[in-house]
Parts: C-alpha cells; structure tokens; sequence
C-alpha cells in the first residue's frame, strides 16, 4: 500500500513538470533513496534529456537531482537542502 501511495503521488508531482521518459525510473530512484512525497521540479529540458529536482521534505530535507533520458533516469547528485552532498 505504502509503494502505491508513492507512486501516486510521484505521478501527481509529474503532471506539472511534463515529464515524460522514465516516469516509472524517476519513480524508482525516489523510492529507493525513500524520497517520499517529493516535490519535484523541472530544472533543465531538451530534445533527449531532462533533469529534475526533488525535494525529499520530512526531517532529512535531501535534494536529489535526476536526469532521465529517453527511458532510463540516473542519480546526478544527493545532499542537503543546502545543496551539501552527503
């Protein structure tokens, strides 16, 4: 049920960015560094690739930034709401 809600609102956070390949791999790098409830946001956009940013909340305050290509995603950076990696 946990996993369900996560993806669900991994999807409502998509809608405003327009994201497009690798929902489903931008979903699973936030599930697996427990990223729940993000609030994610487009940072870059092109032809072939798109990097976000999420913001983890909750009491680690983590930042990831993701870069998803035609249909994978791939962690760029991990740290604080600082911007500190960790």
């Amino acid at each position: 049920m946990r996993r369900v809600l996560l993806i669900a609102g991994i999807l409502a956070g998509l809608v405003s960015t327009e994201a497009d390949a690798g929902d489903g791999a931008l979903a699973g790098i936030l599930a697996h560094n427990d990223c729940l409830g993000a609030k994610i946001t487009s940072i870059y956009r092109s032809d072939s690739t798109s990097v976000f940013q999420a913001n983890c909340g909750g009491t680690s305050h983590r930042i990831l930034a993701v870069e998803c290509g035609t249909a994978r995603c791939r962690l760029l950076h991990r740290g604080d709401e600082y911007g500190e990696a960790e």
